[in-house]
Order: structure tokens, then C-alpha cells, then sequence
């Protein structure tokens, strides 16, 4: 919509360029503030076992969810007390945890959730 005598000289798009680049990159960091309690039966282990990522110095455990999706639980060589807990409860097993959505490179090796380092989880008694 057009009104008054706009001059076309000062005519651009550059605002709204800016406005959707600004709502494409709020948007974008809108699931990883996201954080869910959520409680997930584990039913195996993926990746076999405790692995090393191999760009930081940070320890994964990817656990397979009853009814599909995986659990990514991290921890560093220093502080792995909720890796800890998975591998001491065994499979299956049923836990509790803080979670959030992957970061989007994770994804394409199916993780669906996330348990961050210092994150909460609890190993639900069996």
C-alpha cells in the first residue's frame, strides 16, 4: 500500500532485507533456548558406546528412545556424571533429564535430543 507522494529516488528494500534477515536469525536461535523435562525410556546404545567428538574435547552418549529418536547426553572428559549414570543404570532404562533440540548438523545422525553438560538427569528407578 502506497500513500502520500513518495519520491522513487528514496524508494528501497533494504529495510525490509533487514527486517527478515533479523527475524530469520532470531528465528533460527529460537529452538536451541527452547528446554524441555521430559522423561525417555532408553532402550539401547548407538555409536557403541562413549565416543570423543572430533572437533572439541567433549564426550557423547547417544541412546536409542523407545518409539524412535535418539538422546544425546554430553559431558567432558572432566565432568561426565550424567554419562556416568546411563552406563551405571544399564539398558533399558528410564530417565528423567533437562533436554533441547540438536543443533542442526546433529540432526542428520538423527539425534532428536540433547542432554547438556551440566544439564539435569536423573535414572528413574526400575
Amino acid at each position: 500500500m502506497v500513500t502520500g507522494n513518495p519520491n522513487p529516488k528514496h524508494i528501497s528494500t533494504s529495510y525490509i532485507e533487514h527486517h527478515n534477515w533479523s527475524v530469520r536469525t532470531s528465528m533460527r536461535r529460537c529452538p536451541r533456548m527452547m528446554e524441555y523435562k521430559m522423561t525417555f525410556k532408553l532402550i539401547g546404545l548407538d555409536e557403541g558406546g562413549v565416543r570423543q567428538s572430533s572437533e572439541k574435547p567433549n564426550l557423547r552418549l547417544v541412546c536409542l528412545i523407545e518409539g524412535g529418536g535418539k538422546l544425546a547426553v554430553w559431558g567432558s572428559i572432566g565432568s561426565c556424571e550424567n554419562i556416568n549414570n546411563v552406563q551405571a543404570a544399564g539398558m533399558p532404562c528410564e530417565v528423567e533429564c533437562d533436554c533441547i533440540p540438536p543443533e542442526l548438523w546433529a540432526t542428520r545422525y538423527g539425534h532428536t535430543y540433547w542432554v547438556q553438560q551440566g544439564d539435569k538427569l536423573r535414572v528413574l528407578p526400575k
